[in-house]
């Protein structure tokens, strides 16, 4: 769930000095810092968006989103195992020269999900099925991926196999978004997608990491006080 009072105190405090890229050399980490974590003008398009909620996601997360896949290049982006439609809708809403494609398995979240789409006009297609297979088939048949949001998952298994295959399906400058890295189990599937050779920038936002993989940018790991 998203942190209490007390615990957004504690994390801003243990990482006060990493606030809005303060210190930060590199030009293109202090631009993402400033125009996509820190960016406080609204997009036209979170107009339609403003009613959706996430159970783990704050709404500054959701816009975060949607800011990172439209500074990328048009692609196949992807929503695994999101808890709630609102991630699908944020990021399908983007643009719709992207493929968006929602990868769930629960019937209720995938009929919510197409039915909140539809009502706000935004196309995603839904696969309620095994999700490992229909992303094998993804990179089979689609090509790279350009971004990939990664929900909240028990199965320890299941999140390492689905970030295995997304570690060498994403296009050159493609971007994984990982929930819950603050969590054991999802910190150590986290770490070990670090150190994968085409992964390149990090960015560790307590709740969420957000991983780039742009082999003409250096490995590094920013802690921020998001």
């Amino acid at each position: 769930m998203k942190r209490s009072l007390l615990c957004r105190i504690k994390v801003w405090l243990s990482r006060f000095r990493y606030r809005r890229g303060y210190g930060v050399q590199s030009p293109f980490a202090y631009s993402f810092f400033r125009d996509i974590l820190f960016e406080e003008m609204p997009y036209y398009g979170f107009d339609k968006l403003r009613n959706l909620s996430d159970p783990y996601l704050t709404r500054h997360t959701l816009q975060v989103l949607y800011r990172i896949v439209n500074m990328q290049k048009t692609g196949i982006v992807l929503d695994i195992l999101p808890a709630s439609s609102a991630v699908s809708c944020y990021i399908g809403g983007v643009s719709s020269r992207n493929r968006t494609i929602s990868l769930v398995n629960d019937n209720v979240l995938a009929k919510r999900i197409s039915d909140d789409t539809s009502e706000l006009g935004i196309f995603v297609e839904v696969k309620n099925s095994n999700i490992l297979k229909e992303l094998l088939q993804i990179n089979g048949s689609l090509g790279k991926i350009t971004f990939a949001h990664v929900g909240l998952t028990d199965d320890r298994k299941l999140l390492y196999e689905i970030c295995k295959v997304l570690s060498v399906s994403m296009s050159a400058n493609g971007v994984i978004v990982i929930d819950g890295i603050n969590r054991d189990y999802v910190k150590d599937v986290w770490m070990v997608l670090n150190e994968e050779k085409n992964a390149s920038v990090a960015f560790d936002l307590y709740d969420i990491g957000i991983l780039f993989f742009n082999g003409t940018l250096n490995k590094e790991y920013y802690k921020v006080n998001y």
